[in-house]
């Protein structure tokens, strides 16, 4: 007969799975590091239940955190996949065998709700309840403009909740800025909100000769040049992610040739600017929502610390 790993009972979650709000809307699960260093390799798998694709599974890799006390395992959840639940089971590998440890399945939406029970009473944090509640209405409003899984919206369960989140229209009063021209046209740029929010470039040359550079605020962001999308045109998309808590934010956006000189013109860029050209049109609400979810997160993250 066939048979499944063998259970190691050492291998646990420090906790029950969090949510975290960096560049994507996240689960996330820690473990203690002194359990990694029992094993050759330690991994987590994540299966997600999407409503048109099925299980889609994912191995996440993990990484230390606050001075390699903790293992931290990060699951990247897109904006219209709120209500999908997501299992996450932790493996480990020594001497060539795979062993199981513990598992856990959620959902963006029900660990919100969680935290909006825990955090809604005397006592708790009513700022990350605004966030919690925004964040909910983003997503309803992403899945319902792209019309991906409407019928299971992620805030039809908030109304306990629902005087927390914020209302009228936020103000949006940047503008997209660039210097220059440069050798290489930009064909369009944009922001995308299908998934995590990013600013992007669409560019037609080949550009394994070019380097893309991103910054905010002089700290260098990631840029990916995804060369699959458009691929077929001959087309390379520029993607530069943007962080829940960096929507007003003004990002500069250019292609460079080896000498560091901009073959495109530089851009000055905030996701702000790109959803105040939204109002009024298709994806309003989604534009609305997202900078509300953006400022709440803001407004959190600085009574953090």
């Amino acid at each position: 007969p066939v048979t499944g790993p063998e259970t190691a009972e050492d291998l646990v979650f420090l906790q029950t799975p969090s949510l975290s709000f960096q560049d994507y809307i996240g689960m996330q699960v820690t473990m203690y590091s002194s359990i990694v260093k029992n094993y050759d390799e330690v991994y987590v798998e994540a299966i997600q239940i999407d409503p048109e694709q099925g299980a889609v599974t994912t191995k996440l890799e993990g990484f230390y955190y606050y001075y390699d006390m903790f293992y931290v395992f990060d699951q990247q959840i897109l904006s219209w996949s709120m209500t999908e639940e997501v299992t996450l089971t932790l493996y480990g590998v020594k001497d060539g065998k795979t062993y199981v440890g513990q598992s856990y399945t959620a959902s963006v939406e029900t660990l919100a709700l969680g935290m909006l029970e825990k955090n809604s009473v005397a006592g708790g944090n009513a700022k990350l309840c605004t966030v919690l509640v925004d964040m909910l209405n983003y997503g309803a409003a992403v899945q319902t403009s792209f019309s991906h899984n409407a019928d299971s919206l992620p805030n039809t369960q908030i109304s306990a909740y629902a005087s927390y989140g914020t209302t009228g229209t936020p103000e949006m009063s940047a503008s997209v800025k660039t210097t220059g021209t440069g050798s290489v046209a930009v064909l369009r740029d944009s922001i995308s909100m299908q998934s995590k929010v990013e600013l992007q470039l669409l560019v037609a040359v080949d550009v394994s000769a070019y380097t893309a550079k991103a910054e905010v605020n002089g700290v260098a962001k990631d840029v990916y040049m995804d060369t699959e999308t458009m691929g077929a045109y001959g087309w390379t998309v520029l993607r530069v992610a943007v962080g829940a808590a960096e929507m007003r934010e003004t990002f500069t956006i250019a292609l460079y040739d080896a000498q560091g000189n901009a073959v495109t013109a530089v851009y000055e860029a905030s996701a702000e600017a790109y959803a105040k050209g939204l109002l009024g049109g298709s994806q309003n609400d989604v534009a609305v929502t997202m900078m509300r979810y953006g400022d709440a997160v803001a407004v959190y993250a600085a009574t953090q610390g």
